[in-house]
């Protein structure tokens, strides 16, 4: 099943530059984590008083769900290794190679790990 998404998706790379160039920007290692930052940084700042301090609260809970997300990703990592599908196919990278393990993904784990954190901080 991997296979056949990654090359469905990858049989459009190449055919239209302007939206090869969104997708490097918005796969890139740097655009979940500079929108996830964006976003923490807007909820700090966010409310007045007692709703500033529990939303800052959320954001530390955040950072620290996603401190530990990282470490359970690394150990992940390092006890099973699952190659990506690119290492298997022939396909047209837009982007460079990344090495590491493809399960379980860093991003997602962030994502979740983020939006976890700040659903049972805004219960409290």
């Amino acid at each position: 099943m991997d296979a056949v998404i990654l090359l469905w998706i990858n049989s459009f790379a190449g055919k239209w530059p302007l939206f090869d160039s969104f997708m490097t920007i918005a796969m890139s290692d740097f655009a979940i984590p500079v929108a996830l930052a964006l976003m923490a940084l807007g909820l700090w700042f966010s409310g007045g008083g007692e709703a500033r301090q529990r939303n800052q609260r959320a954001v530390l809970i955040a950072v620290m769900a996603i401190l530990v997300a990282n470490v359970i990703v690394f150990a992940s990592n390092q006890a099973y290794y699952r190659p990506r599908p690119f290492e298997e196919h022939q396909v047209k990278l837009l982007s460079y190679t990344p090495r590491d393990s493809s399960f379980p993904s860093n991003s997602a784990a962030v994502v979740f790990a983020m939006a976890t954190a700040l659903s049972i901080a805004g219960r409290r």
